[in-house]
């Protein structure tokens, strides 16, 4: 009967030896993300070196363009009444001419003028000069690529000149006119003029997405920011969020030449003229 006890010793000494050398392995592989889903979900993607570098390569270049990016590149339109805001604000017209290199306008007949001329990029807009503005004109100028920016101004009246009735304002803000600056965002990249008047119509009013199109890859860009203005370098954030959106947009700065004279002809553009809500 003795014969048994060095058995079962010899067992137990084999138990502990085969779990003293097999717990590293049970740790380390414990440790190790797996690849199993849970109930109802979806398996991580096995990891690709060449997509992540190929990602990279492209965040890389966005960053480089963006920084290579000045705001005097873009021709800016600064839309103010006169005496509106006082020669020390930091939005007066000598401090946003200087910080952005905007052309201020005090009637909508000059701004009319040389926007027929050299069509500007970006438009901001004053609250001011809202009774004054064509809003025939800055609602084909929304759905062409043109940036809107809208200072002392209420969400409705930016609805009103974009002819966008389908943002919608997540802050309720809409009254904070002193200290908001709106953008209202807006790109087709789109070819087709037909089809892209399809995706106007669902996005700005029908508000839905259903644009019925299909077979054909194209992106919209459409949202909204609101931007605070207080503090003395509300300028500088927002040319930054200018230049921001020109990437988005997929739109370069272009000035007009010094040379450019009244008889230069240029791409047609929709007359803008004033005309009362």
């Amino acid at each position: 009967m003795s014969s048994k006890y060095p058995v079962r010793h010899a067992l137990t000494l084999v138990v502990i030896l085969l779990t003293v050398c097999l717990l590293p392995f049970s740790v380390a592989a414990a440790q190790e993300p797996s690849n199993t889903p849970e109930p109802g979900g979806i398996a991580d993607a096995p990891y690709d070196p060449v997509a992540e570098a190929t990602g990279q390569a492209i965040e890389d270049a966005y960053l480089r363009e963006k920084a290579s990016r000045s705001i005097f590149d873009f021709h800016i339109a600064y839309l103010i009444a006169p005496d509106a805001i006082a020669p020390d604000n930091v939005f007066s017209e000598q401090a946003v001419t200087e910080t952005l290199g905007a052309v201020p306008f005090s009637s909508w007949e000059e701004f009319s003028a040389q926007n027929e001329l050299f069509p500007f990029q970006i438009l901001l807009i004053h609250g001011s000069m809202y009774e004054d503005i064509d809003t025939q004109w800055t609602r084909w100028a929304y759905r062409n690529r043109v940036m809107f920016a809208g200072l002392s101004t209420t969400f409705e009246q930016m609805a009103e000149i974009t002819g966008d009735y389908c943002l919608i304002d997540y802050n309720l803000s809409g009254q904070k006119t002193s200290d908001t600056l709106w953008f209202f965002q807006y790109a087709v990249s789109l070819d087709n003029p037909q089809l892209r008047e399809i995706v106007h119509l669902h996005e700005l009013q029908l508000c839905d997405e259903k644009y019925g199109i299909k077979g054909i890859s194209f992106s919209v860009l459409h949202g909204i920011k609101d931007l605070s203005i207080r503090g003395s370098d509300a300028l500088e954030g927002l040319a930054r969020s200018f230049i921001t959106r020109s990437m988005d947009y997929g739109i370069v700065g272009q000035k007009p030449d010094a040379s450019l004279t009244p008889t230069t002809t240029l791409t047609p553009t929709p007359t803008a003229t004033s005309t009362s809500k």
